[in-house]
């Protein structure tokens, strides 16, 4: 049914709504008051609210539902809920005069949330860091590249892997593959069961800052490069080692633990499978743009979405100072910086070398004091920025070193996942 509303005369839907198995929604209606549009809807179970609307049958694009504020964007507990969207600040070409503008408010499973969260982490732990999901990117405020999402917020993007069968490592043939790699690439096939989130960036020093409650402007203090500093030195009494205390973290003094503790969120970090998923985006070339390199030390194909020996603007009496996350091109699930600029650590212990036979969720060794660190690095050669390309990191490592001019340009050697579920 639809009516006139107020100076817009626009026509709004009143139960336009996405169902599921669970939750489900019902009772929408919107009103309208001064140029504000007020959405009313009921939930038979807690779900992830978004929305999106069409004028005279025209879908509305997604960027430009920005004003809308209450409830939506979040996790819902069931019972009724409500929001307000100004179109006008959102769309200030749009004629709305006349306009039939229909509004769908959406109910997205808990266990099964939209394609990005956000991770507010300017406000007081006592109250629980706020956290927003979006259908995409272009939903997100402001741009993914703006300052505020290096320092102050996290963005994680939903990785689709269930189900999915995929070729780990590299081909016998490819490029660089055989430069301090060889056989740890054994192409073999992997089967991953659960979606999950991963950082758009590494982690900025800006970030943990906020995390730890620390304002320090020593950055070289506040980066981690080792698995003993983020989850706890699993040799210790009372650690849970993994994989068997699976992503269990117990050690109160570790990066992860503080984390988990500010946020409610339970961050780990990737397995390399994992991370090599992620990183390839579905591309199966060395390259997540579907290229290859064309030398193992220069290559131009790599100039584009990495920083690396080959391109680093500095000075050898900087080396290696890191560059700002976000200034190269993303892969096709706008995540950056998965290759070149700092090594990134992953969960499986280290080694040296890959079976060729099918895995299903593989967590690499049982024991061993070396971590796997994937991506390359800023001081590293073309053929170490591969998505297939492995190193080592030992407990103490310092490969993680740098000359940091901000915490923003810092990354601290760590990309955060989190299960594909809405937590809060």
């Amino acid at each position: 049914m639809k009516k006139a509303i107020a100076t817009f005369a626009i026509a709004a839907s009143a139960a336009t709504i996405i169902r599921a198995a669970t939750p489900t929604v019902s009772g929408t209606g919107v009103s309208e008051s001064g140029g504000t549009l007020t959405v009313t809807y009921t939930l038979d179970a807690a779900a992830v609210v978004t929305f999106d609307a069409t004028t005279n049958g025209a879908p509305i694009d997604a960027s430009c539902f920005k004003s809308a504020a209450g409830d939506v964007w979040k996790r819902v507990e069931a019972g009724t809920g409500t929001f307000s969207w100004r179109p006008a600040n959102d769309i200030p070409l749009l004629n709305l005069d006349g306009a039939d503008l229909s509004v769908r408010v959406k109910a997205w499973d808990v266990e099964a949330p939209p394609d990005y969260m956000v991770v507010s982490l300017a406000t007081n732990a006592a109250t629980q860091v706020s956290v927003a999901y979006y259908e995409c990117e272009a939903q997100l405020p402001g741009k993914v590249t703006d300052p505020v999402y290096k320092t102050s917020k996290l963005v994680m993007r939903k990785i689709p892997a269930a189900g999915v069968t995929w070729r780990m490592g590299s081909p016998s043939g490819e490029l660089g593959r055989t430069m301090g790699s060889g056989a740890q690439e054994t192409p073999h096939l992997v089967t991953l069961t659960a979606d999950y989130y991963l950082g758009v960036y590494p982690v900025t020093i800006a970030q943990w800052n906020y995390m730890n409650g620390s304002k320090s402007t020593d950055m070289k203090a506040q980066r981690v490069n080792n698995m003993k500093d983020l989850r706890g030195d699993q040799s210790e009494s009372g650690v849970a080692a993994w994989p068997g205390g699976g992503h269990t973290i117990d050690k109160a003094s570790s990066r992860l633990y503080i984390i988990r503790q500010y946020t409610g969120i339970d961050f780990d970090i990737p397995t390399e499978a994992q991370w090599e998923f992620a990183c390839r985006a579905g591309e199966s070339a060395a390259l997540y743009t579907g290229e290859e390199l064309s030398n193992t030390a220069s290559s131009g194909e790599l100039d584009d979405v990495a920083w690396y020996a080959g391109n680093y603007p500095g000075t050898v009496v900087q080396w290696p100072a890191f560059m700002e996350v976000g200034l190269k091109a993303p892969n096709a699930y706008g995540l950056y910086d998965m290759l070149g600029n700092i090594y990134e650590l992953c969960l499986d212990r280290y080694s040296a070398t890959m079976s060729a036979d099918a895995v299903t969720d593989p967590v690499g060794p049982t024991s061993g004091s070396d971590y796997v660190k994937r991506g390359g690095a800023i001081s590293a050669p073309a053929y170490f920025c591969r998505a297939a390309s492995r190193s080592m990191s030992n407990g103490s490592g310092a490969w993680a070193d740098a000359f940091i001019t901000s915490p923003q340009h810092c990354n601290t050697g760590w990309r955060l996942w989190a299960p594909a579920q809405a937590v809060k």
